[in-house]
């Protein structure tokens, strides 16, 4: 039964957001997904809701030519962007660092000459050698760098060619992989639309939809705009 109902592993009821199972009609050899607390009117055709997925999934495949034209732009946008975060982001910890290692100097100097008690020294200095280790962790990672990030679009526009074929053909554990790596946080279904609704969604797969979005909408020779297309993937 689970190859007929994949979207068990990430299929949630949108009254009471548990994930859902599903049954067989015998009597028509058609499978149902069903709300596992019994929610009124939560039961869907498999077939359709199935049809509807890869409608889903439609939208996030892209045309590689296409795309790969862009890839330079993209990337070189993407990198200034993360630049400027990750720069922010090491002067911030660098000052906090700063800050912590100065508190605890005071604090074992006021030890040293008797102004604290040894529990409330024990208590604060442990506070302040756990903060500093852990801002001295956080500095020690290496941050992406442009051939990871190079090599993180490539392998992710091979998965995005054509991922409606690549579930349809992939066997369950390919399918719960390649579900819970687009829509991490799973997905419901409006039965009334006929549309799959997802909660979160690969932020390198949301960029893809973002960009084909805009070039639809963009007449030859116009330039693109990246903010745009930064602001629908972190909006």
């Amino acid at each position: 039964m689970s190859e007929d109902l994949p979207l068990k592993k990430s299929l949630c009821c949108p009254e009471c957001s548990n994930l859902m199972t599903g049954f067989l009609v015998k009597a028509k050899g058609l499978y149902y997904y069903k709300c596992q607390k019994k929610c009124k009117g939560v039961s869907y055709s498999a077939t359709k809701l199935h049809q509807s997925f890869k409608q889903l999934l439609n939208e996030y495949q892209c045309d590689v030519k296409e795309l790969d034209v862009l890839v330079p732009e993209i990337m070189q946008y993407k990198l200034m962007e993360m630049s400027k975060s990750d720069a922010n982001e090491v002067a911030a910890a660098k000052s906090k660092l700063s800050q912590v290692r100065k508190e605890l100097n005071v604090t074992e100097e006021r030890f040293a000459t008797g102004k604290i008690e040894p529990s409330l020294y024990n208590k604060f200095s442990e506070k302040f050698r756990k903060e500093i280790s852990e801002l001295e962790e956080k500095l020690m990672n290496p941050n992406l760098t442009s051939s990871n990030l190079q090599k993180c679009i490539k392998n992710g526009f091979d998965l995005s060619k054509n991922l409606s074929k690549i579930w349809t053909s992939g066997d369950l554990f390919d399918k719960h992989k390649l579900q819970h790596f687009l829509f991490p946080n799973g997905f419901a279904y409006d039965k009334q639309n006929g549309r799959v609704q997802t909660f979160r969604t690969n932020v390198f797969f949301e960029l893809i939809r973002s960009i084909s979005t805009v070039l639809s909408k963009i007449k030859n020779g116009d330039p693109i705009n990246f903010d745009q297309i930064s602001a629908r993937v972190t909006s």
